[in-house]
C-alpha cells in the first residue's frame, strides 16, 4: 500500500503471521492493533515502512511513518527472553564473551 488511513479499526488476525508493508499509515480517530495487554498476538506480525528521504512529505508526519492522531496502537506480542547473563565479566577490548546457558 502507499497510504493506509484508519479511521476505524483495524485489528490483525491472531490466527496466522501476519505482514503490512506500506510507505504511510495513519490512524486518525481510530484503533490500529496486533494484540492486547491481556491477549498478545500469538503469531508473527511484521509491518514494513517504505520510503527514503526523496519520497513525498507529508507535512508535520515525513517522508514515512506510521502516525496516530487522537486514535490508539496497541502493539503486544507473546513475551521474549530478551538479555543474556554473562558467566563473567567481557573486558574492555575483548573480543569474545561467556555467556550462561538458559
Amino acid at each position: 500500500l502507499n497510504m493506509l488511513i484508519i479511521e476505524g479499526a483495524l485489528v490483525f488476525d491472531d490466527t496466522k503471521d501476519l505482514t503490512l508493508d506500506a510507505s504511510y499509515i495513519f490512524v486518525k480517530n481510530g484503533t490500529m492493533r496486533i494484540g492486547t495487554e491481556q491477549e498478545p498476538h500469538k503469531h508473527k506480525a511484521v509491518v514494513t515502512l517504505h520510503g527514503n528521504r526523496r519520497s513525498f512529505e507529508i507535512p508535520i508526519y515525513g517522508c514515512k511513518f506510521l502516525g496516530v492522531r487522537f486514535g490508539t496502537l496497541d502493539l503486544h506480542g507473546l513475551p521474549r527472553k530478551a538479555w543474556t547473563r554473562l558467566a563473567a565479566t567481557a573486558e574492555i577490548g575483548a573480543t569474545q564473551v561467556c555467556t550462561v546457558r538458559p
